[in-house]
């Protein structure tokens, strides 16, 4: 795979993710139960939280996202130092993403607060916290992929980068033979 080919499957990778984040982020806030507008003090906290999270995915996984856009010319150009630094710019953004939502968002205690919410509110209460559940749930598969995608991106500069090196040296060895060769002449 080309180093310009990893950084296009990234960008892909990370459109699914956000189309995935931007799931969870409907079914938490938009497609919560209404039952009449209820008063803001009768809304779960727990839809805040959730809501918010998700928000706060997004905006990472699109400061990831227009990163890796901007990297075309320099993947084009094969300047290693340019997509190292989109790179690195991307995988924090992402261990941002990993961090929020594995530790946070699907952590034991939130999963057991969805499924408190829906026991005790019952009726559209209790399926919205099983669709929110799932809908967390099908974030990890897009996350993965995209972690595998970044890891993808990492190999092929190090290969290129491995690549410069030993043909610089190549280079070098070369040059100094013919010096050596006009030098004893």
């Amino acid at each position: 795979m080309s180093t310009e080919a990893a950084f296009a499957t990234l960008e892909q990778r990370l459109h699914a993710l956000l189309e995935a984040l931007t799931g969870l982020h409907t079914t938490v806030v938009v497609d919560r139960p209404l039952q009449g507008q209820p008063a803001p003090q009768d809304t779960p906290a727990l839809v805040d939280i959730i809501g918010a999270g998700a928000e706060n995915l997004i905006g990472w996984t699109m400061e990831a996202l227009v990163a890796v856009q901007e990297s075309h010319p320099a993947a084009r150009r094969d300047d290693i130092g340019a997509l190292r630094d989109v790179l690195s710019a991307c995988h924090e953004r992402i261990m941002q993403v990993n961090q929020g939502l594995l530790t946070e968002l699907m952590s034991y205690e939130r999963v057991a607060d969805l499924a408190r919410v829906g026991r005790t509110r019952g009726g559209e209460w209790r399926v919205w916290a099983l669709s929110v559940k799932q809908t967390l749930e099908r974030c990890r598969e897009p996350l993965f992929d995209l972690q595998e995608a970044q890891f993808e991106c990492w190999r092929e500069l190090a290969e290129h980068a491995g690549q410069r090196r030993a043909a610089l040296i190549a280079h070098e060895r070369l040059a100094s033979g013919r010096n050596q060769t006009s030098t004893s002449a």
